[in-house]
């Protein structure tokens, strides 16, 4: 369980505190939630789009609308039936399709699940997990908890990098066909995540192990190989952070 979602970089989202960019994460993320104007809250989902592009680099900075796009196409069929108050804007055999009020409920939702997102994605593609880790316990959590919460985000792209492998192995034996969706291609996953699954299992004794190496679970008192910086630039970072969470929620009260 070595894999990890870190973008190794020299950009200022890469070289921003992580104590600073984790403040700023659940800053962020509280935010999304306020009852802001759709035109904020497109605005900071762009924000963080273009930020992916420092982070992560030209070619994966759109990676999650890959994972995201099922679900995006879900939001914008099954939400505007649900909503029909306001103004019609489409209908088909008299039946009602989409409102102006199911058009902004949709919008909220999507520029919303797209920018909490994509500021998950920026700061773990920014941000070694050795110092989330590190992080976590400068602001109080326990080892054993921080250890837990960084193991479960090196789990995600560990079962991606498998699937990959497999697939291609898979489709170099000449049993799964990509392009489009269709009977074939669902019949010939089954293989593919029969074969994830196993792999996924196999490895749950070499993690037992490496926790066991490291002393998971002992109650003698834990260390920590690196350190942290502190003082002016953590205090400018974090100063900066304030300052920019402060600018996120100052829309909320103009509008009250």
């Amino acid at each position: 369980m070595i894999e990890s979602s870190y973008h190794p970089g020299k950009s200022f989202v890469h070289t921003f505190d992580s104590r600073a960019k984790m403040l700023l994460l659940i800053a962020y993320t509280v935010v999304m939630f306020l009852p802001l104007r759709i035109e904020i809250l497109a605005a900071y989902a762009g924000i963080m789009i273009i930020l992916a592009f420092p982070a992560a680099g030209l070619r994966n900075a759109f990676s999650p609308f890959k994972m995201l796009a099922p679900l995006i196409i879900l939001m914008i069929i099954l939400t505007p039936p649900f909503y029909r108050e306001g103004e019609i804007l489409l209908t088909y055999n008299n039946w009602v399709l989409l409102t102006d009020s199911g058009l902004l409920r949709t919008s909220t939702l999507l520029s919303r699940f797209i920018g909490i997102t994509f500021v998950f994605f920026v700061f773990f593609r920014s941000t070694p997990l050795n110092q989330v880790i590190l992080t976590l316990r400068w602001y109080g959590l326990s080892m054993k908890a921080a250890l837990i919460i960084s193991m479960t985000f090196r789990f995600i792209p560990y079962i991606t990098s498998t699937y990959h492998r497999v697939s291609e192995a898979h489709k170099l034996r000449g049993s799964f066909q990509s392009g489009t969706w269709g009977g074939s291609r669902l019949k010939g996953m089954i293989p593919v995540l029969t074969s994830v699954l196993i792999q996924t299992i196999k490895s749950i004794p070499v993690m037992s192990m490496s926790l066991e190496h490291r002393g998971f679970g002992s109650h003698i008192k834990r260390t920590s190989y690196q350190r942290l910086r502190g003082g002016r630039i953590l205090f400018t970072h974090l100063t900066f952070s304030v300052i920019i969470a402060l600018i996120l929620v100052a829309p909320i009260f103009i509008v009250l």
